[in-house]
């Protein structure tokens, strides 16, 4: 039973520049009742079509993610592939459409696709989302934008949160989009 849901969104530079608002960090803080032990057991797999493609830029923002955390005295990250898995799937949907958003192309939000994939008994879940193109090291350029966002920041440095999840996928156009997923399991 859902008892309260606390979304923070936060609105880029880029809406002053260009008048149109671009999602850019969400935080849902929802507490459920438990549901068969709190982490899912079946959620489903990944299919052929949707590999994941950029295993060590997933890696990398992980390792900085944590060391970012260390860095504040904050326990680290646990890494989920469940997680992933989402996290990659939203990132394929968003480099398949050349759009950053937390919404899906179906309108689904990310307590919306968390559900549809199985992962149920979470107290709090985050996504942060990003996209870049042309650095050597696109990964860093991810967590290093996402750390001077108070939002993304809030996320990455929330000691609420004890997973998290990652998912990389670049566009036809060669940007590069980042979906990662937080959540404190019940």
């Amino acid at each position: 039973m859902l008892r309260s849901v606390l979304l923070l969104l936060v609105l880029s530079p880029f809406q002053a520049i260009y008048g149109q608002a671009r999602p850019v960090a969400q935080l849902f803080s929802t507490w459920e009742e438990p549901i068969g032990g709190g982490h899912p057991s079946a959620a489903p797999r990944l299919s052929k079509s949707a590999p994941a493609l950029y295993g060590d830029l997933e890696r990398r923002v992980f390792e900085l993610i944590n060391q970012e955390r260390r860095a504040l005295g904050l326990e680290e990250l646990l890494w989920d592939e469940t997680l992933a898995q989402l996290a990659r799937l939203h990132s394929i949907d968003m480099a398949d459409r050349e759009t950053l958003s937390h919404l899906g192309a179906d309108g689904a939000d990310t307590v919306t696709r968390a559900r549809a994939y199985g992962v149920r008994g979470w107290r709090a879940l985050g996504e942060n989302i990003a996209f870049n193109q042309g650095f050597d090291d696109p990964a860093n350029m991810a967590v290093e934008r996402w750390m001077v966002s108070p939002k993304h920041r809030a996320n990455i440095t929330n000691p609420f949160f004890t997973h998290t999840g990652i998912g990389v996928a670049r566009a036809p156009d060669g940007r590069i989009f980042f979906t990662q997923i937080f959540v404190a399991w019940r």
